[in-house]
């Protein structure tokens, strides 16, 4: 069966909503941040200061900022980790 445009449109949106439902709470989870994080992932410095001052302010980037410099961990957040390593 060939489908027109709009019935493939239908077809998609039917496949994303079941694959939701069908997901854990934290698959969700996971799966929004590795959205969101791949939305940033080629942006430089300046962009990504940029982006995160206007969602969450100067402080929260600052903050931010001083956490990654001092923290000793290397390790990429969980959600990050478990979607990224396959």
């Amino acid at each position: 069966m060939i489908l027109t445009g709009r019935q493939l449109m239908k077809l998609r949106e039917e496949y994303a909503r079941n694959v939701v439902e069908h997901m854990t709470r934290r698959e969700m989870h996971c799966y929004l941040i590795q959205v969101i994080y791949n939305d940033v992932s080629v942006a430089d410095g300046e962009e990504l200061k940029k982006k995160l001052i206007e969602r969450f302010g100067e402080k929260a980037y600052d903050d931010i900022v001083e956490e990654i410099t001092t923290s000793t961990s290397n390790k990429p957040h969980p959600a990050i980790a478990e979607l990224t390593i396959d």
